[in-house]
């Protein structure tokens, strides 16, 4: 399964947030993480950076620790205007 850490998306119905977690695999009750789809957590963390906008240059890389990370830009924006055609033609969400 891939490295040592995974990277999380969380988000709360009661906060205007969503939060990007490195979880570390070694602390993982279930190494599947499939106890983690319909868990209810309270996050204990350090916050590493606060992404105000869309236009916030330092963004969040979700890619950086894959195989993507190694594409060209315009590589990657072509596959996800595809994807995102795709979903739209097929009538599902992709997030």
């Amino acid at each position: 399964m891939g490295g040592a850490t995974v990277d999380l998306i969380a988000s709360s119905n009661a906060l205007p947030y969503t939060a990007v977690l490195t979880i570390d695999r070694e602390f993982l009750n279930d190494p599947s993480m499939s106890d983690l789809v319909y868990g209810h957590f309270r996050i204990l963390a350090k916050v590493i950076r606060v992404v105000r906008d869309d236009n916030d240059e330092k963004g969040i890389n979700l890619i950086r620790k894959t195989t993507f990370s190694t594409f060209p830009d315009e590589i990657l924006e072509g596959t996800a205007e595809r994807l995102n055609q795709v979903a739209e033609d097929r009538n599902f969400n992709l997030p």
